[in-house]
């Protein structure tokens, strides 16, 4: 549907994959955009050359990775036979052994704001707000030691991510043939996680150095970074004045220094606010392009020293 500066479009999608399931192997997702260019519209300002207003909502699906719903096994040379090896990953089945894997989608929805001041467009604005939720979400979640295998295969999870994003855009020097454009991005979000699966509130996503662990924890941001801190001295908690608190702690068998572990929350993995900037000089048809230069990324670390053991690993916040 078209009017004098309103557009809106509609588009819709099904599709069919061999990865998922017979009765789940068909997914469908539409979406829907619309734009009011009110700069055409209203009177406005001589110097807003150009404003616009822009909305959009859609659902994408996808399958999840080739062969992922598959059981397979590994085979191996026995005297004169074959050994048939079972995987080491559960395949996404329901208690009856039925396959279940089902689509995974995101559903997202957007509003923007565009424009352009002065003659020539020397400088312009546009910001997006944006709320998207990934649900049924396709991945591996660590099974219990009882099951015989390290992974579970499976929909387990809805993720949310809300945050905001600002460009702006400059021509510092325009003089003939000769132009120079110069643009600043910014960028914020939060992702959260809503929900895993069942009663799985937590899940280990990766660790490092044997003492830095990322985890997505429900009902807080994906991606918390956890310090486990070794203490080799004594610490009384009841008296600060001790005369032993700061002194090395052996074993009881008095052959090396004991300590205890505690995991502390010490950042996250996605940053708070990214930014970069990008230029270009222009001289009649030749253009010199430079982009994100630099890039910065803002992340608060709550403690500078992480330990792996006796070691210290330095990790500031990023600029």
């Amino acid at each position: 549907m078209e009017r004098p500066g309103f557009f809106v479009e509609a588009q819709a999608r099904n599709d069919r994959s061999s990865i998922l399931p017979p009765n789940q192997n068909s997914y469908f997702y539409p979406g829907v955009s619309a734009t009011w260019i009110f700069s055409q519209g209203l009177k406005l300002p001589d110097y807003v050359k150009f404003a616009k207003l822009r909305a959009s909502w859609a659902d994408v699906g996808r399958p999840g990775p080739r062969y992922f719903s598959n059981v397979n096994y590994s085979t191996s040379q026995s005297g004169g036979g074959y050994i048939l090896t079972p995987p080491t990953d559960l395949p996404p089945i329901d208690a009856n052994g039925s396959p279940n894997l089902k689509p995974e989608h995101k559903r997202e929805f957007e509003l923007g704001f565009e424009t352009y001041l002065f003659e020539n467009r020397r400088i312009g604005v546009d910001f997006s707000y944006y709320n998207s939720n990934i649900y049924d979400q396709i991945m591996a979640v660590a099974a219990p030691p009882g099951t015989g295998a390290n992974n579970i295969r499976m929909n387990a999870g809805s993720v949310q991510t809300i945050g905001w994003e600002l460009g702006i855009k400059t021509v510092p020097i325009l003089k003939g043939d000769f132009r120079w454009d110069l643009n600043l991005t910014f960028a914020s979000g939060k992702t959260y996680v809503n929900q895993l699966d069942g009663k799985l509130q937590s899940l280990a996503l990766w660790n490092a150095f044997g003492s830095i662990n990322a985890v997505a924890n429900v009902g807080q941001e994906y991606g918390q970074l956890y310090l486990t801190k070794s203490n080799y001295t004594y610490k009384d908690p009841n008296n600060e004045n001790n005369p032993s608190n700061g002194q090395k702690v052996v074993n009881a068998a008095g052959t090396a220094y004991d300590y205890t572990s505690t995991a502390k929350l010490v950042g996250k993995l996605i940053p708070d606010v990214t930014g970069g900037l990008s230029t270009s000089f222009t001289y009649k048809r030749f253009r010199l392009c430079q982009y994100k230069l630099p890039v910065w990324r803002y992340h608060p670390v709550r403690n500078r020293n992480l330990y792996d053991g006796s070691r210290r690993i330095e990790r500031v916040v990023e600029i």
